[in-house]
């Protein structure tokens, strides 16, 4: 499967045309030609694409539809740019907003980072549901030739839309924060949109957003007024899932632009009737989802990748995969001593507990070291129970049930218990705190799919 290939190559060439781009942007000083050329870019890349389509495999064209233009849009977005605002611009955060952040909005980056102070709850939400999207996915591949292709290629592509959408773009979007720029998310609770419009415009995809607003809406709202501008915005969006969705498959063109064109009328008849609440949100977003996520797209496109992740998890094997994993487990949990080493020093306890009393002094260290021989103890229980926790017999079930609910609970704790202004400001706290919480996620998450496979080979056993 050239799967692997074609995203490396065509990476390879988004980021090579980006910084063409680049280039052009400060070489061409007049900005009317400027602009021509932002508006041609999109369409001489959508023109070459189609141009060197017929070579294509079908996973090569998703990503020619999804990366090229990105990085071509984003190019475009520069040259929309005067050049005295890119000259303003960080130069970390004009690198990072061109390459590395997948947002159309640069205005977050045209300083330099700032000190920022996150709660961190959306990195550790965004990191459960994306590990949860990747163990979903395995699960889902692993038994793919017992399920009807149907069921295989919505459970592949739900797992998928969980792991990306729901899950790591949170996380990205937190770290980038972290890092002191004021991004937007990428995608901002969509189960919590209380209409139509609040989904579109602010929860959902928000690059397109952030692009149909550069490029679009302010010539159609002059052209056509605001509603005609609205329905034309949701058309547009059509076109380019048909280009990112309906291309790739090689068939079902104009489902998805019937698709936005369903969401752009029901928009409208929203504001018209009023009518609003998430159960409305969700019965117009996903009853007609078929439409969008059409079966040519799940039987080209999903289908072969779930397959494909079938064949390679039975030649490696579960039992030989959670061998790997219950090892990184037991690693991963002596890399959190190297945070807690950090504890006395980063959070200052030489100045902070002398003001406690001699016995609350003692209880902190006491407790501290408690903590620290309990991880210690995780870890070299999971090592040297490796065998007992693979197969799960009593003793390894129970040490990873213990281990999982400890882990379960510290995240719990952080997210329900520690406010944000307890943390410290200091952005490489900040960044320590996110990489800590990756890694009781990862550690969690680990336990928990290790005690589910063996619920699901005690619940399957044939007696």
């Amino acid at each position: 499967m050239d799967t692997e290939c074609s995203w490396v190559a065509v990476s390879s060439v988004s980021v090579l045309v980006l910084a063409m781009i680049h280039v052009l942007t400060w070489t061409v000083s007049d900005q009317r030609i400027r602009r021509r050329i932002a508006y041609a870019l999109p369409l001489l890349a959508a023109t070459a694409i189609f141009g060197f389509s017929g070579s294509m495999s079908p996973y090569m064209r998703l990503a020619c539809s999804s990366l090229v233009l990105l990085y071509t849009f984003k190019g475009a977005v520069l040259l929309l740019m005067p050049i005295a605002s890119i000259k303003s611009m960080s130069r970390l955060g004009l690198a990072v907003w061109s390459f590395a952040w997948p947002g159309m909005a640069s205005e977050p980056f045209a300083s330099e980072p700032s000190l920022t102070t996150e709660d961190h709850k959306r990195f550790s939400g965004g990191m459960t549901r994306g590990i949860l999207g990747v163990v979903g996915f395995l699960v889902v591949s692993a038994n793919a030739h017992h399920l009807p292709p149907t069921y295989a290629g919505w459970l592949g592509l739900i797992a998928i839309l969980t792991t990306v959408h729901l899950g790591f773009s949170d996380a990205l979007t937190e770290l980038v924060r972290s890092l002191g720029w004021k991004v937007a998310p990428l995608f901002d609770y969509p189960w919590k949109s209380s209409s139509l419009s609040d989904f579109w415009s602010k929860r959902w995809n928000r690059p397109f957003v952030e692009m149909n607003k550069l490029f679009f809406l302010p010539w159609l709202t002059r052209k056509m007024g605001i509603r005609g501008a609205m329905l034309s915005v949701f058309l547009i969006s059509g076109l380019l899932h048909e280009f990112a969705i309906s291309f790739p498959a090689g068939s079902g063109y104009g489902l998805p632009l019937l698709y936005f064109a369903l969401q752009g009328i029901f928009v409208l008849l929203e504001r018209r009737m009023q009518v609003k609440g998430q159960a409305w949100v969700a019965l117009i977003v996903l009853a007609p989802l078929p439409l969008l996520f059409h079966s040519a797209f799940r039987q080209s496109v999903i289908l072969p990748f779930v397959y494909w992740a079938n064949n390679v998890v039975h030649s490696i094997g579960i039992e030989k995969g959670f061998t790997w994993l219950i090892l990184f487990m037991g690693i991963a949990q002596f890399s959190v001593l190297a945070a807690s080493a950090q504890v006395p020093t980063r959070l200052r306890w030489k100045e902070e507990l002398p003001r406690l009393s001699s016995l609350n002094h003692k209880l902190m260290w006491t407790y501290g070291s408690f903590i620290v021989f309990t991880i210690v103890s995780w870890g070299i229980l999971t090592l040297v129970l490796a065998d007992d926790i693979l197969k799960g017999t009593r003793a390894g079930t129970a040490v990873s049930t213990l281990i999982f609910l400890f882990w379960g609970l510290r995240l719990l704790t952080d997210k329900f218990y520690f406010k944000n202004d307890d943390w410290p400001k200091a952005p490489v706290m900040q960044m320590g705190h996110t990489m800590l919480n990756c890694l009781f996620t990862f550690i969690f998450a680990g336990y928990g799919s290790v005690l589910c496979w063996h619920l699901y080979r005690f619940a399957t056993r044939s007696d």
